[in-house]
C-alpha cells in the first residue's frame, strides 16, 4: 500500500533561498558533478562493501527467505519460495505461498499474485486443515493457514482496482476475529463456572483467528485501505479502536509484508536488526495514537492531533526522553508553521534515536522553509552516508533529489548518483521516480 504522509503538507519549493546566518557550522559547498570515478563511492566518501543477498546466497529455508525479506530482496524471495515449494510439506507450503505472494505484491506484480491466490482457492477448505493430513500432524487440529495469508488474500483485490471487494473482505475478516475472541471468552466463562481447570482452546476452525493480535492486524489493514481510499476519518476510527486495546504499543505494526511505501528508514540488511524492533521511540511512532495524531494533521485538525499525541504521551514513562514523542511534537509544530521549534524537537528526537528517519527528513523540510537549504541537504546526505543501506528511505531520497534541483548546478549528476545507490542497495520495491514529496512520516504499518 502506498505510503501516506501525515505530518502536515509542507511541499518542497516555496521559501527556499540563501542561508541565513546561524550559530551553526557553515553548510558545505554544493557537490561537484560526478563525471569520473565511482560516483556512488565519491558521494558516500567510502567504499560500499555491502551487496544485496540473492536467492542462491542464503539458507534454502524459511530463514533464508526472512533474510532476503529483511533486505528488501523481493524478487529473490519469490524465486526461493517457488524453488522450495515442490518438496515442502503442506503447512510449510502455505507459509511459502504467503511469502511468494507477498513478494509479488511488493514488486507490483499484482496479476501474478492474484493468480496464485486464486489457485489456493477457499482458505477454509477442509483440505487445508491439520485433520486432513493426520499422518503428518498427529494430534493437531484446526486450520494450517497462516493468518497473514488471510490478510494478503483480503487486501489483494485493492491492487487490481477492486477496492470495494478488498474492503468487504477485510471487514468480514475483522468481524470473524471479533466473533472468535467473543466465543473464546464465553468458553472461558463457562469453564470458570463449571470449575474446569485451564482455558479451553477456541473451536478448531477458528484457531488462526482467535488471538486478539489477529484482530489488531485486521484493523491496521482496514486503516491502511481507508487511507488509500482517502477516507481518513474511517481510518482514525479503526486506529482509535486499536488504541483502546494498546495505546502505546507499536504492536499495531503486525506485518504481512504488503507494499506500503516508506517506513521511515526502518529497513536494515541482515543480520542487523531493524531499529524499530528495539528503539522505544520507533515503537512510539508506530503506536496507534501516534498514527491517529498524524492522520489528524493530514486532515488539518491540529487540535485533534495535539489531543491524540497528548494521550499517547500520558502512557509513556517520560515523553521528554522518547524519540517518537519528540518527533510527534515536531510534526505538530510544523503544522502550526513553527519551523524553528519543530527543528529543535527533531534534533532532540535524533539525539535520542539517531536512526529516526521521520525526524531527519522533517528537520530538512524545516530547514528548507527557514531558507537554510544547504543545511537541509547536508543533513540528509550525512544521514544516508552514516548507513547507506539502512537509511535509504524513498521519501528522503526524493526530497534530497528535489533539493539538488533547487540548489546545485550538478543536480542531474547528483540524481543519477542517487539512482545508482538505490540500484545497489535499495529494496526491490523502492520508488525510484525521485519525485518531490511533502513532509514525510512513517507509513501506517501493513497488517
Amino acid at each position: 500500500m502506498e505510503a501516506v504522509t501525515t505530518g502536515g503538507a509542507h511541499p518542497l519549493g516555496g521559501g527556499a533561498g540563501d542561508e541565513a546566518v546561524r550559530a551553526l557550522p557553515p553548510p558545505p559547498a554544493p557537490a561537484p558533478a560526478l563525471a569520473t570515478g565511482n560516483a556512488v563511492e565519491l558521494f558516500l566518501g567510502q567504499a560500499l562493501h555491502w551487496r544485496k543477498p540473492t536467492d542462491a546466497s542464503v539458507a534454502q529455508s524459511l530463514d533464508g527467505i526472512a533474510e532476503l525479506a529483511s533486505c528488501g530482496a523481493w524478487h529473490a524471495v519469490a524465486k526461493l519460495a517457488e524453488r522450495l515449494l515442490p518438496t515442502a510439506h503442506p503447512e510449510l507450503a502455505l507459509a511459502l505461498r504467503q511469502h511468494r505472494i507477498t513478494a509479488l505484491l511488493r514488486v507490483r506484480n499484482y496479476r501474478a499474485a492474484s493468480d496464485e491466490l486464486a489457485a489456493l482457492g477457499d482458505l477454509d477448505a477442509p483440505a487445508l486443515s491439520y485433520e486432513a493430513h493426520a499422518e503428518l500432524y498427529p494430534g493437531r487440529h484446526g486450520t494450517m493457514v497462516p493468518f497473514g495469508l488471510r490478510v494478503v488474500q483480503s487486501q489483494a483485490p485493492h491492487f487490481v482496482n477492486d477496492s470495494p471487494r478488498a474492503l468487504n473482505a477485510l471487514l468480514l475478516l475483522a468481524a470473524r476475529c471479533a466473533d472468535a475472541a467473543r466465543e473464546h471468552e464465553r468458553e472461558r466463562e463457562r469453564a470458570a463456572r463449571a470449575g474446569a481447570a485451564g482455558v479451553p482452546p477456541p473451536p478448531p476452525h477458528l484457531n488462526s483467528l482467535a488471538l486478539e493480535a489477529n484482530g489488531a492486524a485486521a484493523r491496521v489493514a482496514l486503516a491502511n485501505l481507508y487511507i488509500a481510499r482517502r477516507e481518513y476519518q474511517l481510518a482514525v476510527s479503526e486506529l482509535e479502536a486499536l488504541a483502546a486495546f494498546a495505546p502505546s504499543v507499536g504492536g499495531a505494526a503486525h506485518e504481512a509484508g504488503l507494499p506500503d511505501g516508506a517506513r521511515g528508514g526502518e529497513r536494515r540488511p541482515a543480520p542487523r536488526a531493524p531499529s524499530g524492533a528495539t528503539a522505544p521511540g520507533s515503537r512510539t511512532l508506530d503506536a496507534p495514537l501516534s498514527l491517529v495524531g498524524r492522520l489528524h494533521l493530514q486532515m488539518g485538525d491540529l487540535a485533534a492531533a495535539e489531543e491524540a499525541f497528548g494521550r499517547l504521551e500520558a502512557t509513556l514513562a517520560s515523553a521528554e526522553t522518547d524519540a517518537g514523542a519528540r518527533a510527534n511534537r515536531g510534526l505538530l509544530a510544523m503544522g502550526h508553521g513553527e519551523y524553528e521549534r519543530a527543528s529543535t524537537e527533531f534534533d532532540a528526537a535524533l539525539a535520542l534515536e539517531p536512526n529516526c528517519c521521520v525526524a531527519v527528513n522533517n528537520r530538512a523540510v524545516c530547514e528548507l522553509h527557514l531558507s537554510h537549504i544547504g543545511l537541509a541537504i547536508a543533513g540528509l546526505e550525512d544521514f544516508v552516508r552514516a548507513d547507506p543501506v539502512g537509511h535509504l528511505d524513498p521519501t528522503l531520497v526524493a526530497n534530497l533529489a528535489a533539493m539538488y534541483e533547487l540548489h546545485s548546478d550538478s543536480a542531474a549528476a547528483m540524481r543519477r548518483t542517487l539512482e545508482r545507490l538505490v540500484a545497489l542497495v535499495g529494496a526491490d520495491d523502492f520508488d525510484v521516480q525521485l519525485q518531490p514529496r511533502a513532509s514525510a512520516t512513517v507509513a501506517l504499518p501493513a497488517a
